[in-house]
């Protein structure tokens, strides 16, 4: 197995399996045992996360986790409007909570294009979280694993006209993915959103932190604190990397031959040159730079952080077996 360092960089990943099948078995009976039919929760990442939780007590940065029994998992691979994030209890083989939580304002798949006359040439939504960063200011969301702060704190920051009161500080422990977001501010606070909200709309974005139900804060802030987090994306592993960057770019390419189609009636009913025309064309498929930017971005976030990922397969496992109880 690869040396832990105290840099580990905890890479998750569908179908995930350990080197043992007896193991994986025994999560897998877990899983259906303990979590209830009809939460988001799939088997893949239950095993990926618990396999994940072992690996991460047996290396160095285990000792930073002071609730080991309280394990939190976000799930970036569902929309905002999905119950995405789980807390789970180690020791008493139960889910505790399984609720909402935001992902940062620019991570959105987000792009209008309209002409002068407010003639629609493009709206392209969705709220999947698509982009993801380390940088500060980014207002991109970042992944990987990470320990809550045992402390809380009391924020006068003003969000949507509120304070952001009780938080929860996240220690990122990921290398390139995640090593600034004590610096970024990342922390989990609430905000006095609704179920009506989140039907209507999603999960109101953030600038990075993870955001909860205002009702629902405090616990979820005890229930998180001094435990291991992980915000969790099929992108970490470098196949799915390669495969959802190559959708995203032929995406783009069809974004940009919608907008064409959509101008060339436009084109005409103004009687504008051949030349006029494309000039413009051009000029609406440029407005797209932004987006192109932002995918090749986060492609880079991802390929250049999983060069030396630590493979989830805990090097003792009868040692995670005693651990989970299984």
């Amino acid at each position: 197995m690869m040396k832990l360092t105290l840099s580990l960089l905890f890479v998750l990943y569908a179908g995930l399996a350990s080197a043992d099948p007896a193991l994986d078995q025994k999560i897998r009976n877990l899983y259906q045992r303990v979590i209830p039919a009809g939460t988001t929760m799939s088997s893949d990442l239950f095993l990926n996360s618990i396999l994940s939780y072992c690996s991460l007590m047996e290396s160095p940065e285990g000792a930073w986790v002071t609730n080991p029994n309280r394990y939190t998992i976000v799930d970036h691979n569902q929309p905002s409007s999905a119950k995405r994030l789980f807390i789970y209890d180690v020791k008493e083989q139960r889910l505790v909570l399984n609720t909402h939580a935001s992902h940062a304002t620019n991570s959105e798949w987000k792009v209008f294009i309209r002409t002068p006359q407010s003639e629609s040439l493009l709206a392209s939504t969705s709220k999947i979280p698509a982009f993801f960063s380390n940088v500060p200011g980014s207002e991109l969301s970042s992944l990987g694993m990470t320990i809550a702060y045992h402390e809380t704190y009391q924020s006068d920051a003003i969000h949507w006209g509120k304070k952001q009161g009780l938080s929860l500080r996240l220690r990122g422990i990921d290398g390139g993915l995640n090593s600034k977001m004590e610096s970024r501010g990342t922390v989990v606070h609430g905000l006095p959103f609704t179920d009506q909200d989140i039907a209507w709309s999603g999960v109101p974005t953030s600038q990075g932190c993870v955001m909860v139900k205002g009702s629902e804060n405090e616990y979820v802030i005890a229930n998180m604190m001094g435990g291991p987090v992980i915000l969790y994306h099929d992108r970490l592993t470098e196949s799915l990397n390669e495969s959802a960057y190559l959708a995203q770019k032929a995406q783009i390419r069809e974004l940009k031959q919608e907008i064409a189609s959509k101008w060339a009636p436009i084109a005409a009913k103004n009687r504008l040159s051949a030349a006029a025309s494309a000039k413009m064309l051009a000029a609406y498929q440029a407005k797209l730079a932004p987006l192109e930017k932002k995918v090749e971005e986060t492609y880079r976030y991802f390929k250049n952080n999983l060069s030396s990922y630590i493979v989830f397969d805990p090097a003792d496992p009868e040692a995670c077996a005693k651990r989970l109880g299984i």
